[in-house]
């Protein structure tokens, strides 16, 4: 995705607007409406929202009540897809697991009606009875097998139809039926997009061996620090040589040369296998706001970090190169869904004297796995306050580029210890000058002994950025292994645990 001032993308979401306004029938497919969907909200990021196109013409809803044409059981099959495509739940994976992702409207259809709808569609409209689609699907079924059992590559064109009618049906449910919310988060708005879950694969990171070598691909330096063998436990766990200093964990440097700070540090060491015995130190960066920052440092003051009572990013979905201007991102930027619920209960924050807000997200851009990519975990991010409108782009590799081309917030490659999420010096002191913030890092970290690991030390130390740019590490606090209760309304109090 290219920055500027988001001329042409304005222009394609105004002739896009136009047509659909024009003819929304031949725009009857949920995947074609969602990428519209994507272009104009992509020119709200680049442009602002008092100049770009609004999406919200997508959302049509239609008051005439529609009644869809489904066959019953028997009529079903008299149509030949059915001999592969038999729309019952316990026959078929695709009824069970792929119409999942038009369950929020359930309440209107059945998923075996839904099933039933489009094998109808697929035979008769999409003309699937007439063609020469049904010999070859039946050539591959009679040679190969189907169901789970077929090999990978030897897939029915009948299935592909049976995609196609599914993106139909999603789009007509979506004009004349309203979706019922999920369970898990009746507070949530709506999603923006008509079929989130149906985009399975992130076409805006680049796959294996399309990713270009430079200065901001480089892997950052790991933090290696050797164990001291021949201690007893005892001084192994006073021994403070062997973990890593707060400097070195969070002015990490990649292997150009260029210097970074980091905002999210998991780092770990394991002794000789023999010793069981293990170290981590884990580091986040949180944002407060300059009129409250001295409160924070006095808050945070020899507290106890043991239990992640303080507030953490956030688990999101969505594609990276639509983070954070995405409609699947709406909810979350707003600060509405059970996310908000979650935190509350798990981070309770009300007991502090100012907020914290977390410096990260996570984002999940795959939801099946991707043969062409190195792993499939979730990518850690900036949170939504460092970007402003049109400022920051997906590099299409590991982080996020200023129009300049310059990369400025990075997940590096690099081996275990490195850190997850780093921000150029120099670009995040203008970003929180310009937003009014200050930067603080509080860090846990533990020594451990045994399988199960049955004794140890566990340590908390608080960090900030000094206005000058400077850091600014305060000491080292030591807790009686996960004896002191942590937590917002506990300081420096020992407690007993009870035996049950």
């Amino acid at each position: 995705m290219s920055l500027g001032d988001g001329t042409k993308t304005h222009a394609l979401a105004e002739i896009l607007r136009r047509e659909f306004t024009a003819d929304p029938a031949s725009f009857n497919h949920a995947a074609l409406r969602d990428l519209i969907r994507c272009i104009a909200d992509l020119a709200n990021y680049l442009r602002g929202d008092a100049l770009a196109t609004d999406s919200d013409f997508l959302d049509r809803r239609c008051s005439a009540e529609w009644v869809p044409d489904i066959p019953t059981t028997e009529e079903c099959k008299r149509y030949r897809v059915h001999q592969y495509f038999q729309p019952v739940e316990y026959l078929s994976d695709f009824v069970k697991y792929t119409l999942r992702c038009l369950s929020p409207w359930e309440n209107y259809l059945s998923r075996e009606e839904m099933g039933r709808w489009i094998v109808r569609y697929v035979s008769e409209t999409l003309g699937y009875e007439a063609s020469d689609c049904c010999q070859y699907d039946a050539d591959i079924v009679r040679n190969y097998g189907q169901g789970r059992g077929k090999a990978v590559w030897a897939e029915r064109i009948g299935k592909k139809y049976q995609r196609i009618a599914l993106q139909r049906l999603a789009s007509s449910l979506h004009d004349y039926v309203a979706p019922s919310a999920p369970w898990w988060d009746q507070s949530a708005s709506a999603p923006g997009l008509i079929l989130p879950d149906e985009r399975l694969f992130d076409p805006t990171v680049r796959r294996s061996g399309q990713a270009e070598v430079g200065i901001d691909s480089a892997p950052v330096r790991p933090l290696l620090i050797k164990m001291k063998e021949n201690t007893t436990e005892k001084e192994w766990l006073a021994e403070e040589d062997d973990l890593p200093a707060m400097r070195q964990l969070l002015s990490v440097e990649d292997t150009t040369g260029r210097g970074w700070w980091a905002l999210l540090v998991y780092w770990s060491g394991d002794g000789p296998a023999l010793q069981w015995r293990r170290r981590w130190v884990h580091v986040f960066a949180h944002l407060v706001d300059v009129g409250d920052f001295e409160k924070a440092i006095e808050f945070l003051h020899n507290r106890n970090f043991y239990g992640k009572w303080m507030p953490e990013g956030r688990d999101l979905s969505g594609f990276l190169g639509e983070y954070p201007w995405g409609a699947v991102f709406a909810d979350a930027r707003a600060g509405r869904s059970h996310y908000a619920e979650h935190e509350e209960s798990q981070h309770p924050t009300e007991k502090s004297p100012v907020r914290f807000e977390p410096a990260w997200n996570r984002v999940f851009s795959d939801e099946q796995y991707d043969v062409t990519m190195p792993a499939s975990s979730g990518l850690h991010v900036p949170s939504f306050t460092w970007f402003d409108a049109g400022d920051l782009a997906w590099n299409g590799r590991d982080g996020y580029r200023r129009a300049d081309g310059m990369t400025v917030f990075r997940t590096p490659p690099g081996e275990a210890g490195s850190a997850q999420l780093v921000a150029d010096p120099a670009d995040l002191s203008h970003r929180l000058a310009d937003r009014g913030k200050r930067l603080i890092w509080t860090a846990l970290g533990e020594k451990e002994i045994g399988i199960p690991f049955r004794t140890g030390r566990t340590f908390s130390q608080v960090a900030y950025l000094g206005d000058d740019g400077e850091l600014r590490i305060g000491k080292r606090m030591s807790i009686d292994y996960k004896a002191n209760k942590a937590g917002p309304e506990f300081r420096n109090r020992f407690v007993k645990r009870k035996r049950r």
